[in-house]
């Protein structure tokens, strides 16, 4: 931040931009002979790409969420009791259940946030009498706290 006076970017292309422009500046230019010296010493790269996720695995709890890195997202209601496997790319989560890719949501970067569809407990709600009284005072008072919804 100190560099640009602000963390502000209004795309990932634009802070790529800004960051290759910033290595290429005159100091780093001038490196060429003792990155050269270190190349030399560096072993070759695996052969076998890195993958670009990491796998994790996560049993569906009751609320119908799941906590990936102390983060809770919500799940289709179908998946209660179910494990999942869950793929932690850098600004995304994809949702396996066997094999077959069920859910993709935004990754979130800060513990205890909460990311909940009401799309995924509607069913649930719906046999439910009252079940979307105070539905507004709810999700926000329970998205403040970090915690699940009452259910």
């Amino acid at each position: 931040m100190s560099l640009r006076g602000s963390g502000n970017f209004s795309n990932v292309a634009e802070y790529q931009q800004w960051l290759r422009t910033v290595v290429e500046r005159e100091p780093n230019s001038q490196l060429g002979e003792r990155l050269a010296e270190e190349r030399r010493h560096l072993r070759p790269l695996p052969a076998a790409p890195i993958p670009a996720y990491t796998r994790l695995s996560a049993r569906v709890r009751r609320w119908s969420t799941i906590t990936v890195q102390g983060r809770t997202y919500s799940l289709p209601s179908q998946l209660i009791g179910e494990r999942v496997t869950v793929r932690v790319y850098a600004e995304q989560l994809e949702v396996y259940y066997r094999e077959q890719l069920v859910e993709r949501l935004p990754r979130l970067h800060h513990k205890g946030q909460v990311h909940i569809d009401y799309r995924h407990i509607i069913r649930t709600l719906v046999r439910k009498p009252g079940a979307f009284a105070r539905y507004r005072w709810r999700e926000e008072s329970h998205s403040r706290r970090g915690l699940p919804p009452c259910l």
